[in-house]
């Protein structure tokens, strides 16, 4: 069988065979070696951020906004409380403005500047800011690999062989004078296309969608296919939600499909792009079978974890307005061998969170 069948199925890239094993390995201890760097710094909180504040101002102190409130001068955070007025997106509008159409570099920052992202616009319109190469790092590293980490230490060793689910559409686009705009979760996914089809079981269509596609149904429709699935990843604890729902409301069409290899003609999306879905699937006969034994005894008992027996993990924003989604899918969609990692808030702006994987 294709890709959405195989337990561990390897894939040539620059050079190397990787399997979904191999690169959750190596992102757990990267994540690790992270954490273990973000306790240390907690130690002395005060003093790692005070000396992050200098070296940002002696790195900017060349720039327009360094020379206007002469960053070259500031020696302590008391200097800098005082010289710098508290501020609000209209006051760097105008640089990010230059920064865009006048190809203007060396305004609010010396950095790189590696892609412009959009924020969600939950508390107003949505703001452009621009994301420099180190900015991006540290949201890897303090996001992303430090997340792998707490699932190592939290989930069944079994996890790393296993895929994920992800509920997540990215989206780039070419600006002026070949500068990038889209989301931040689109920068880590971009950097991650290669190896998606080993660690995730949603395919690229639905991760990086053309806008006219049912990306649902591909979600669903290849994760249903997988049963090497250890995790549901997203952004909302909502969507976690919205996609289980989905699959209890149309698994007849959607195991049909798996059955017989094909793509519903009912589901939207291009022609390209149902060649190009076509092209990775074949019929599971045995795999359906399997999923229709479970749907028709109904939706009394939680169907997630007989779906995916080793299912371990939801992750995504979960707590404030979203915690309710933990409740609704713990009453009827997965048992108490799931846990629940809650991310926090990984935005544009910074991240937010406490790390928590059920308590812990």
């Amino acid at each position: 069988m294709r890709d959405t069948e195989n337990k561990t199925k390897e894939n040539s890239v620059r050079g190397l065979e990787l399997t979904a094993e191999k690169i959750n390995s190596y992102s757990a201890a990267e994540g690790a070696k992270a954490l273990a760097d973000l306790k240390k710094q907690s130690i002395h909180a005060m003093e790692e951020n005070e000396a992050f504040l200098m070296k940002l101002l002696q790195d900017n102190k060349d720039t327009e906004i360094g020379k206007k409130y002469d960053f070259a001068s500031i020696k302590t955070i008391e200097e800098y409380q005082k010289r710098l007025p508290v501020t609000i997106y209209d006051d760097y509008a105008g640089y990010v403005i230059r920064n865009i159409h006048n190809n203007e570099d060396n305004l609010m920052t010396a950095y790189p500047i590696r892609v412009y992202c959009e924020t969600s616009g939950s508390l107003g319109n949505p703001k452009i800011v621009p994301m420099t190469v180190n900015s991006i790092h540290v949201q890897q590293k303090y996001n992303s690999l430090i997340c792998d980490a707490i699932k190592d230490m939290a989930l069944k060793p079994g996890w790393k062989k296993g895929r994920v689910m992800t509920l997540l559409e990215s989206k780039m686009t070419e600006m002026k004078k070949g500068k990038e705009y889209g989301s931040l979760s689109a920068i880590f996914m971009q950097e991650a296309k290669a190896v998606l089809p080993l660690i995730s079981t949603t395919p690229a269509e639905a991760i990086f969608p053309d806008g006219n596609t049912d990306t649902r149904y591909l979600q669903a429709r290849f994760g249903l296919a997988a049963s090497d699935l250890v995790q549901i990843s997203t952004t909302f604890l909502s969507f976690a939600a919205e996609i289980l729902r989905y699959i209890e409301n149309h698994w007849q069409m959607l195991v049909s499909d798996i059955e017989t290899g094909t793509v519903n003609s009912k589901v939207r999306m291009s022609e390209d792009i149902r060649e190009k879905i076509q092209e990775k699937i074949t019929p599971m006969p045995e795999r359906a079978a399997e999923l229709r034994a479970i749907f028709e005894k109904g939706f009394d008992t939680p169907f997630a974890t007989k779906v995916w027996p080793d299912l371990q993990l939801i992750s995504g924003v979960g707590t404030g307005a979203f915690e309710i989604y933990e409740y609704k899918i713990r009453e009827r969609y997965v048992d108490e061998r799931v846990q629940f990692y809650f991310a926090g808030l990984n935005s544009t702006e910074g991240l937010f969170f406490r790390s928590s994987c059920n308590g812990r």
